[in-house]
């Protein structure tokens, strides 16, 4: 069995800079140092270093939500693994899954959990 990690409320999957630094640490190379990271917008000055909308790290939204390292530092971290508007649980997942989202509040589905209909009319 598996686990995965998604999130459990309105809002969207993120992940804390804790966890990212985390991540780094652990050597995944799904979190990436944000090139514009310290730099300022219009004159340097002591109020406005860097860009308040920067990160230092940037997570790449193609990270499989069962990565190993994901699904260790969101274990590890627990409440803070999450991002500013997330919720993040695991989910233990026997194969094949797929993640649905709703506003942000994401399901994790696997095919034993699909109720399958058969189309039977024939018009």
């Amino acid at each position: 069995m598996a686990k995965v990690v998604y999130n459990n409320c309105v809002g969207q999957f993120g992940l804390s800079q804790q966890a990212l630094e985390k991540m780094v640490e652990l050597g995944s190379k799904y979190v990436k140092e944000n090139p514009n990271y310290g730099t300022s917008y219009g004159e340097p000055d002591e109020i406005s270093p860097k860009k308040w909308w920067e990160a230092k790290y940037i997570f790449d939204w193609d990270c499989p939500r069962h990565d190993e390292i994901l699904v260790k530092v969101v274990s590890e971290l627990g409440y803070f693994a999450n991002g500013p508007k997330s919720s993040l649980e695991l989910a233990d997942v026997v194969s094949k899954y797929i993640i649905m989202s709703t506003n942000g509040m994401e399901q994790v589905i696997q095919p034993q959990d699909i109720q399958w209909q058969v189309a039977s009319n024939r018009l």
